[in-house]
């Protein structure tokens, strides 16, 4: 029992030394005493090329830090070239060599850019999300009629996820610039000052959100501010509902209110037509008599608003419209979605497509090494370790492309991480002034055992073909 089981190790052993010597071609025992110091001094330099470029990127400038690193990388190539001269004919195996290079490199980009492109994609969407929810609520209560009664709101921190719940005001109005002769249609939003101790709301440039507290007061957006030249202290003009009769006619009621900050919230179009006021002055505003038109749920993860808004539904013992910000913002949430599953598929893609080279080196493999397996056979291998022989040549080149892949894709997703890439004209809508990054390791495991079992079958055709070879066809026509 004990002889056939190390006889099973010994003929599994001479399988993987002769799929070694397939892949890397000639002799393997010189082709690696050849090779040594050459991936040694190969691995220097390249740690050598790779520091000046970080330290050149952590003075300020990534992008000459990139110049710097692929500049060395050539010169010290050259370098290398010189030192180590060619590598002795009976150690090169430079066909065999090249085309599993060729294999194993094609695997290598596709999996590094299926990492890097979906962590921007994730970045973005990340990017994207944080800035909506500061100005949308994560769950959304409120009534067909848009009153509500604020008292809702404790119904809604008895339940045990919830960790907010503020009641607020969101009407269209009509607002009046000194200076200009038309109003402009803002969207008008009372919240109280308690609101936004917590983190998670806009980001405040100037003012204090106590300045909701007051009646008179508003805070606006940084876009409004900057296109119609808004400081602290000027006056604004709300049109209300609340008509009065003139000599000249009914007109429509005004309110005075004084601007007391900027907010930024990270979209442009809110940024550019939402004014911030106190609860009771957009109650008076909009004519709602101490009612709200929706209490902001917030829960302890974004992402599970989905099944809160279910949660808070099923608590409420009054009709009311319960909402979650993946249904009030469905096509951007929908389109986010979309484009990352689609932008996942498309990538994988790059791999199938690499994975090609694989069957064309095994394919290529067989054809020449027609003789070898004819003898191989005859010495009574069976076609399943025949097959097994090639299925791990491709498996090999799957696994050491992908493991370059991930090194170099999870490489420059912390490097653009750390050292951010301004885009050309970036924070002009949603204020993304550099390349956002977002690595998500379970990306990377799915994207590195996708690439081993596209590996893995891309070699199942041309390793079957080659078990059924036959020895006495083999060694008649070779």
């Amino acid at each position: 029992m004990n002889l056939d089981f190390s006889g099973k190790l010994q003929k599994i052993s001479l399988l993987l030394h002769i799929a070694v010597r397939h892949l890397l071609g000639g002799r393997f025992n010189l082709f690696f005493k050849n090779r040594f110091k050459r991936w040694l001094s190969s691995m220097l330099f390249f740690i050598i090329s790779a520091a000046l470029g970080i330290v050149i990127a952590m003075k300020g400038s990534p992008v000459w830090g990139a110049v710097a690193f692929l500049s060395l990388s050539v010169i010290l190539s050259i370098v290398h070239r010189l030192i180590h001269g060619s590598i002795p004919d009976e150690a090169r195996g430079a066909y065999a060599t090249a085309v599993t290079s060729v294999a194993i490199l094609g695997i290598t980009i596709a999996v590094m850019t299926l990492i890097v492109i979906v962590s921007v994609m994730d970045g973005f969407s990340e990017n994207i999300q944080i800035a909506l929810l500061k100005t949308t609520a994560e769950v959304m209560v409120s009534d067909f009629d848009e009153k509500l009664d604020p008292r809702i709101a404790k119904l809604c921190l008895q339940i045990d996820e919830v960790k907010r719940a503020d009641p607020y005001v969101e009407s269209d109005l009509l607002m009046k610039i000194d200076g200009l002769e038309r109003p402009i249609p803002v969207k008008l939003r009372g919240e109280t000052s308690s609101s936004h101790k917590n983190a998670g709301g806009p980001d405040l440039i100037s003012g204090s959100w106590n300045a909701l507290d007051s009646e008179s007061l508003v805070i606006v957006g940084s876009e409004m501010a900057r296109l119609y030249l808004l400081r602290p202290g000027d006056k604004l003009w709300f049109i209300t509902s609340n008509a009065a009769l003139t000599p000249l006619g009914v007109m429509p009621g005004m309110r005075e209110l004084e601007v007391a900050g900027v907010f930024k919230s990270g979209f442009y179009e809110i940024d550019q037509s939402m004014v911030i006021t106190g609860l009771q002055s957009a109650q008076e505003l909009c004519g709602l008599n101490g009612d709200v038109t929706g209490i902001d749920v917030r829960g302890e993860d974004p992402y599970k608003a989905p099944e809160l808004a279910e949660k808070i539904k099923a608590s409420l013992s009054i009709p009311a419209i319960v909402m979650s910000w993946a249904e009030t913002r469905k096509n951007l949430y929908e389109a986010m979605r979309t484009e990352k599953t689609a932008m996942f598929i498309i990538e994988s893609l790059l791999i199938l497509i690499a994975s090609f080279n694989i069957t064309s080196t095994l394919f290529m493999a067989i054809g020449r090494k027609t003789r070898e397996i004819g003898l191989l056979r005859s010495l009574n291998l069976s076609k399943n370790e025949i097959m097994f022989l090639f299925a791990f040549e491709g498996f090999s080149i799957g696994v050491i492309g992908t493991l370059f892949g991930l090194l170099m894709g999870v490489g420059f997703s912390l490097y653009l991480e750390h050292f951010p890439v301004h885009m050309p004209g970036g924070g002009s809508v949603y204020y993304i002034d550099t390349i956002p990054i977002h690595l998500s390791w379970g990306l990377v495991a799915v994207t590195s055992i996708a690439s081993i079992l596209i590996a893995a079958a891309a070699s199942v055709i041309p390793a079957y073909k080659a078990s059924k070879i036959s020895p006495a066809k083999a060694l008649r026509y070779e």
